[in-house]
């Protein structure tokens, strides 16, 4: 036995009854193709749904967000004055949200009307149980002294629950 041939031949008819044997036994003698399974989604279907899991599982947090007029002014499209939104938003879910979409609403504070309103959109991924930065500037017409504002989310896509 000791041609390389004679070895070859031998190691190819001992490769093949190790792949029967595997085949025989149930394992499996190939990589699988497909990924496993991601966590389960939520069943959330439609967006309203959405908007519920989002205003349950995503809190904005009041004392460092703020709402101040920018130093630049638009020169084209919307001409409204320039502000600048920041804060921090905090996921308190095991779902991470992508490109969630808020609602700001400018109103006079006595009276309780709308002066104006405005989206902000928070892009990329508040990642679960944690909290994430936003810095963004809008579009908004505030002539009143005596205002408040609030926002909530309306939209966004909801990603697996990670562990």
């Amino acid at each position: 036995m000791n041609s390389p041939k004679k070895r070859n031949v031998l190691l190819q008819i001992v490769a093949l009854f190790a792949i029967e044997m595997g085949i025989m036994c149930g394992c499996e003698h190939a990589p699988q193709t497909q990924p496993p399974p991601p966590h389960p989604r939520p069943a959330v279907n439609d967006q309203q749904s959405v908007q519920e899991m989002l205003k349950t599982c995503l809190e904005i947090d009041p004392p460092d967000t703020s709402l101040v007029r920018a130093s630049s002014v638009p020169v084209t499209g919307d001409l409204r004055p320039l502000w600048r939104v920041s804060g921090r938003v905090r996921n308190k879910c095991p779902n991470e949200f992508y490109d969630v979409e808020y609602l700001i609403h400018v109103y006079r504070k006595n009276a309780i009307v709308e002066l104006d309103s405005t989206e902000l959109i928070i892009s990329g991924t508040i990642a679960a149980n944690s909290t994430r930065g936003f810095e963004q500037t809008v579009h908004l017409r505030i002539n009143e002294q005596n205002w408040d504002w609030f926002l909530y989310p309306i939209k966004g896509k909801i990603g697996p629950v990670v562990d």
